[in-house]
């Protein structure tokens, strides 16, 4: 007599590999945001006060740019 097994993974269950990828892509996506946006901060701080003028910005408002809270008015 056979015995006829339903395999879950056939049948698009739940797929631990797959899973484990998504967050790893997830994890390094946010990792590879975060260390741009920390270049592009440490960037902006080696900018002279003539610099950041140029672009419309001074030193006081380096903590709003980097929380992403500057608007210009």
């Amino acid at each position: 007599m056979a015995t006829v097994y339903q395999d879950s993974l056939a049948h698009g269950g739940f797929h631990p590999l797959q899973t484990l990828v998504a967050r790893l892509t997830q994890f390094f996506q946010a990792w590879t945001a975060k260390r741009r946006h920390a270049r592009e901060m440490r960037e902006l701080a080696a900018f002279s006060d003539r610099e950041l003028w140029d672009v419309g910005l001074s030193r006081s408002d380096m903590m709003a740019v980097d929380m992403g809270a500057f608007r210009r008015d």
